[in-house]
């Protein structure tokens, strides 16, 4: 946290997953930079974000097989009729 007067600031600015946030959030980086209690509330909640894409990561491996056997199998289907 960074100090600006009365207020502080988070400096989340160095975040590996920025953009991710700002997306999850609908926010820009300068709305962080003009609403620093946006950057506070993503600082409060960042570890159950980091679980949330390290989640979403996991289901894609695990789903992307299922896609592409679902898609070999309406591939024969369409060649069957």
């Amino acid at each position: 946290m960074t100090k600006y007067g009365n207020n502080e600031q988070a400096d989340i600015t160095g975040y590996k997953h920025l953009a991710e946030y700002c997306a999850f959030y609908e926010v820009t980086r300068e709305d962080l930079v003009t609403h620093p209690e946006y950057a506070a509330h993503i600082l409060k909640y960042q570890p159950y974000l980091e679980q949330l894409i390290t989640g979403y990561g996991v289901m894609g491996t695990i789903n992307r097989p299922i896609a592409e056997g679902v898609q070999q199998e309406e591939t024969a289907d369409s060649r069957r009729n």
